[in-house]
């Protein structure tokens, strides 16, 4: 046999059996509570995102637009974290230690839109009781975070 062919079938012979032992080791499986985080951060961010069109809010009119996108983006988004608020209850005073830096970041995320920027909302909706589409989308966004759960 030809020497260079006699190296490349040795390569060869080499080579599979490194290949099938990587390609049998299994991958390293997907972090704790995946899912459950995955979702609570697009929450994060919906609310982040709703807190900022609250708060650039100037007159009625602005905030009638940013309440409708809240409550869009609440519609979208409330159905998975209820379903991961009740799957862990547990979390809301003990999450375990992988789930605890992206808690923090829920909670942050929580004030800002469902504290702060809710109450500057409110503010407006009362001091402006004939804004048709203020008073509309306003009450989309109560319906939608008291109705659902």
């Amino acid at each position: 046999m030809n020497p260079g062919i006699r190296m490349t079938v040795r390569s060869i012979a080499l080579a599979v059996p490194t290949i099938l032992l990587l390609t049998a080791t299994p991958v390293s499986a997907a972090p704790p509570f995946g899912e459950e985080l995955a979702v609570m951060q697009t929450t994060v961010d919906s609310f982040n995102a709703c807190a900022e069109r609250i708060e650039a809010a100037a007159n009625p009119d602005d905030m009638a637009s940013a309440l409708s996108f809240a409550a869009d983006e609440l519609e979208r988004v409330f159905p998975n974290m209820l379903s991961v608020s009740r799957n862990h209850p547990e979390w809301g005073r003990n999450p375990p230690p992988e789930v605890r830096p992206t808690m923090d970041s829920f909670d942050q995320a929580y004030d800002r839109f469902l504290v702060k920027a809710l109450n500057k909302a409110t503010r407006l909706a009362n001091d402006n009781p004939d804004h048709a589409a203020l008073q509309k989308t306003f009450g989309r966004v109560n319906s939608v975070l008291y109705h659902q759960r």
